[in-house]
């Protein structure tokens, strides 16, 4: 869950650089269309083996959330990460 959570950030913080403003949804990094040219800052983890990835922008950077679903094997799971502005970029 982790590596996901960081990618996802990496890719909400690449999009701002480029973009100059926070998407408003996760679902803006894989559809993202501009003058006719669709850009992907982000290939399709946002539903990934039962996990579902939440986003909140803040002052100060944004939050992911992410929660997988119970299974059989499994209990349920939630993962908060904060991301200060632009910390996601120092660390890829």
């Amino acid at each position: 869950m982790p590596s996901n959570i960081n990618r996802i950030a990496f890719a909400i913080e690449y999009f701002k650089q480029n973009e100059g403003v926070y998407p408003n949804t996760l679902k803006e990094l894989a559809t993202n269309e501009d003058f006719g040219e669709e850009k992907k800052y982000l290939n399709a983890v946002l539903n990934d083996y039962g996990n579902v990835y939440y986003y909140q922008i803040s002052s100060s950077g944004s939050s992911l959330k992410v929660v997988n679903s119970p299974s059989f094997f499994n209990s349920r799971k939630e993962m908060v990460k904060q991301f200060a502005t632009g910390e996601a970029l120092e660390h890829k």
